[in-house]
């Protein structure tokens, strides 16, 4: 079972720059909601709410602008040691809020994970995954929202809104990609609604 909630409040007084979100989890269950910030939160940029898990606890840290980091890696710099099957099972449940503008950066393995975005003013998605199974929910954009997937051996599916203009392009071999409306071949790109 689920540990208590435990809070999470990573402030920002500069709501006009986005805050980062970097997100390490291997080999378990992954719930991430997003969701409006509280009125007294208003103008406040950064992220709050609250997580809960089974197994070890989870690495947590605040940086700079309101940026968050979790996971069980090592955060120096460009590299990240993970132990995707030692905690298998393992489970998250995590609820944020962000006042301001959001860019996310999520390395999954072995996961189950359901992201629900929807809340987030998001200005980039970065997903690097394998072995896992993903759905990631996104809100209405306010503008382009760069969204990059690079994983392997995993089953993805992005939900948008209907009536989201988007551009599906596909760079790699290996792998099957399909978009509403077919499949994609290599270096194929189509545009949609």
């Amino acid at each position: 079972s689920l540990n208590d909630a435990v809070a999470i409040a990573c402030p920002s007084e500069d709501p006009s720059r986005p805050a980062r979100f970097d997100l390490g989890f291997t080999a378990g269950t992954l719930r991430l909601v997003s969701g409006h910030p509280n009125p007294d939160q208003s103008g406040i940029a950064g992220f709050s709410g609250t997580m809960r898990w089974a197994g070890e606890e989870p690495q947590r840290g605040c940086g700079a602008r309101g940026n968050l980091r979790i996971g069980r890696s090592s955060w120096t710099s460009r590299v990240r040691i993970v132990s995707p099957f030692r905690d298998f099972g393992r489970q998250w449940d995590t609820q944020l809020t962000s006042a301001g503008p959001v860019d996310m950066s999520l390395r999954l393995a072995a996961a189950d994970a359901d992201l629900d975005l929807r809340q987030f003013d998001l200005t980039d998605l970065d997903l690097r995954t394998a072995a896992s199974s993903i759905v990631i929910h996104l809100g209405p954009p306010r503008g382009i929202v760069p969204v990059r997937i690079d994983g392997g051996v995993s089953w993805i599916e992005l939900k948008v809104p209907d009536g989201t203009c988007f551009t599906v392009a596909r760079n790699h071999r290996l792998g099957i990609l399909d978009v509403a409306g077919g499949r994609l071949e290599d270096g194929e790109r189509r545009d949609g609604r």
